[in-house]
């Protein structure tokens, strides 16, 4: 092998850098290509005199996004003290495993922006990860003559050593008109705002009526869906 064929094979070996961040007119030598990942991709930029030129590359084949599911579900309705006619307050889902049947009687108050922390035991995820929450789907069971408006509410919070934590308001679903006994409706909500999560926080639902007129008892079953960054 001659030695102007050994020089090809190192220069083929050697790796190309990736920075990070749009450069500047003075990061560039003049004829050198630089490789930079932005938050727009990936580029390859080459500086020419005082001008810099750029190449976008597209991206070979898409990250593999892992999801996730968390369960919710219960009994809202008159066995459930508080809840029975009630129009002001916000009725949190309690999933806690001591109790052998789940109902939304926690009680979130007329406009929460903290949860306590008895109450705080009754959160449905706990991201173990940096996360995002998309969706809110599932079902309803009225079981009375009188199925009063209401939505579910989504929340999150980080979990701390006191007496309550602040809470942040995600999204809520549009408004449940179930007004025929014995029958199940179908809902599902895309999440937008304050949707991510860091690792540790958690993810809180509840229940609120938009106008009451007499007792209302539902059956839900639901679940939170979205996936890990």
């Amino acid at each position: 092998m001659d030695r102007d064929t050994r020089n090809l094979g190192n220069k083929k070996q050697k790796r190309t850098s990736v920075k990070n961040g749009k450069p500047n007119l003075a990061e560039l030598k003049d004829g050198i290509a630089e490789f930079r990942k932005t938050s727009d991709g990936m580029y390859q930029y080459l500086r020419h005199k005082n001008s810099i030129y750029k190449k976008k590359f597209d991206l070979a084949s898409a990250p593999t996004r892992m999801y996730w599911t968390a369960p919710l579900g219960g009994i809202a309705g008159p066995a459930v003290t508080g809840l029975i006619n009630d129009l002001n307050h916000y009725k949190q889902s309690n999933v806690s495993p001591a109790f052998m049947s789940t109902y939304w009687n926690d009680n979130m108050g007329t406009s929460p922006t903290t949860i306590s922390s008895y109450f705080s035991r009754g959160f449905v995820f706990t991201a173990p990860k940096a996360s995002v929450v998309t969706t809110i789907r599932g079902t309803v069971y009225n079981q009375y003559a009188v199925g009063d408006p209401f939505r579910f509410h989504v929340w999150k919070a980080t979990p701390t050593v006191g007496t309550s934590d602040p809470i942040t308001f995600i999204g809520k679903t549009d408004v449940l008109s179930t007004t025929t006994m014995n029958v199940t409706y179908l809902f599902t909500k895309t999440l937008t705002s304050n949707n991510i999560l860091r690792a540790g926080e958690r993810l809180y639902v509840s229940i609120k009526k938009e106008s009451t007129s007499n007792n209302s008892r539902y059956f839900v079953g639901a679940t939170l869906e979205g996936y890990y960054l």
